[in-house]
């Protein structure tokens, strides 16, 4: 009867949430510590004085909140000085900064402010024209997607490009939102460390 299917099911939906919770937990551990990793990393990038610091710990960002193999964060020429800063972490294949903003997938990145992934460039029409280009690009950088850092005029200023995850799993939209939430605040500290350098500059 609807009386007695209702019985059975009312302990199975009580119980699920804290049995996915402790599957979660098992199978996804840096999941389940998210929140505590995201406040020890937004503290790490802001005690951080210097630029070279703060990309450093950028690039280290995916592999210590969700398992990525590797990850380059990069800062265009102009937006602090006119060099382009870069920090590397995890690439079989050490990259030489060359003329990395000079990429067709940076170029790319300005113009569409929001991440590109690698698995993007064969479906959507915009990337048709230049798609062997930006695959051989990601390939370079040896990433999955590549995430926008923007100024505070809403310009890109420099990327951070993830390689893919040691479990092979996809790039979620929530996992997203909190890499550009910290990438926001590394450009913040990188600001900041501008601003500090500066004034020790006019004290001298």
């Amino acid at each position: 009867s609807p009386w007695a299917v209702a019985l059975l099911l009312l302990p199975v939906l009580y119980l699920w949430p804290s049995y996915s919770a402790r599957l979660d937990a098992r199978l996804y551990p840096k999941r389940a510590r998210l929140p505590e990793l995201v406040r020890t990393t937004g503290r790490e990038l802001a005690a951080r004085g210097d630029v070279d610091g703060v990309l450093g710990v950028l690039a280290r960002i995916g592999e210590r909140l969700l398992d990525s193999k590797s990850g380059v964060a990069v800062l265009f020429p102009g937006t602090i000085d006119d060099r382009l800063r870069m920090a590397a972490h995890g690439l079989e294949t050490p990259v030489a900064d060359g003329s990395f903003s000079d990429l067709a997938l940076f170029r790319m990145l300005r113009v569409t402010r929001k991440e590109i992934a690698r698995s993007s460039v064969f479906v959507e029409p915009q990337f048709e024209n230049v798609r062997d280009e930006l695959l051989g690009e990601f390939d370079r950088l040896g990433a999955e997607i590549v995430l926008p850092m923007l100024d505070e005029r809403e310009r890109v200023a420099g990327a951070l490009a993830l390689g893919p995850r040691a479990a092979e799993e996809p790039y979620e939209a929530f996992e997203l939102d909190v890499l550009g939430a910290l990438i926001q605040q590394a450009y913040e500290s990188i600001e900041r460390a501008q601003a500090l350098a500066r004034l020790q500059e006019r004290e001298r």
